[in-house]
């Protein structure tokens, strides 16, 4: 058996020995993902500042500029719960390239209003909205994505790696996206580019991974539950849980609240 194929997972030999997988640095899938999201979300971070800066100019308004992040909450609120049932049942590497592909489009539509000096709060904060979907989007189908390229042992090494990428966008995505908000070039559109950027970085290197040994070809391990009548049984669970949780006054409050304390660190996707 090639090592190619060892990488993804303990495979057995035709004498029944199990093939001990390769480490997570040449596991070729593993990585391109890991570097595609930690551009992404340093991306994320650098945006959590540019943006509040950038209403602020706009408007004047300090209220405005903390309500942008209310709005994107607000974007991930409303499409965390039908993300989990799309992971489900869709190529969870499609759905992060086309996640990606809209968050790129939509940070690059402000920059250019920004440099062509049309940009307005309607914009900004439509853009705040779509940014949260997709944040929503792209991160339960990278969670799943991840485990289809990682064997169940290497699991908790994989996430703890994955800890030290938020980590490290906490620590240099907001120093770097006021400083590049200071560069006067480009009407301080620079760092929104920079983000458009990282999404198109992480763009790519999910596309990589059709390419690379053993690439996903599917839902991993995972089908759509059908009722009866032919139907998914995904969007009568996903509404059982909003009334579970709409049900338990203390669960929601408790929910609403961690969603939006989780804004203030960063993109966990």
């Amino acid at each position: 058996m090639s090592s190619a194929k060892a990488g993804v997972g303990a495979q057995p030999s035709g004498d029944g020995i199990a093939i001990r997988p390769l480490p997570l640095w040449r596991n070729l899938q593993f990585q391109t993902l890991w570097i595609g999201t930690s551009a992404s979300t340093l991306g994320v971070s650098v945006a959590d500042i540019a943006y509040p800066l950038t209403v602020l100019a706009v408007t004047g308004s300090p209220a405005l500029a903390g309500l942008f992040a209310a709005v994107q909450a607000i974007g991930m609120l409303l499409a965390g719960l039908p993300a989990g049932v799309l992971a489900d049942r869709c190529d969870n590497r499609t759905i992060v390239i086309c996640t990606e592909a809209g968050r790129a489009a939509v940070t690059a539509v402000v920059a250019v209003a920004l440099i062509t000096g049309w940009l307005s709060l309607p914009v900004l904060f439509a853009g705040a909205a779509l940014l949260g979907i997709g944040q929503a989007i792209k991160g339960a189908a990278q969670t799943l994505l991840l485990r289809s390229v990682v064997p169940i042992e290497q699991l908790t090494q994989a996430l703890t790696q994955d800890e030290v990428r938020m980590n490290g966008a906490a620590v240099f995505g907001p120093a770097l996206g006021g400083t590049l908000y200071a560069v006067r070039a480009l009407a301080h559109a620079v760092p929104f580019l920079f983000t458009a950027g990282s999404f198109l970085t992480a763009l790519v290197g999910a596309a990589l991974m059709k390419f690379m040994p053993e690439a996903p070809q599917g839902p991993v391990g995972r089908t759509a539950t059908r009722t009866p009548n032919g139907s998914s049984a995904g969007a009568g669970a996903m509404l059982a849980g909003v009334r579970t949780l709409w049900g338990q006054p203390v669960l929601r409050a408790a929910t609403l609240l961690i969603m939006f304390v989780n804004r203030s660190v960063p993109d966990s996707s």
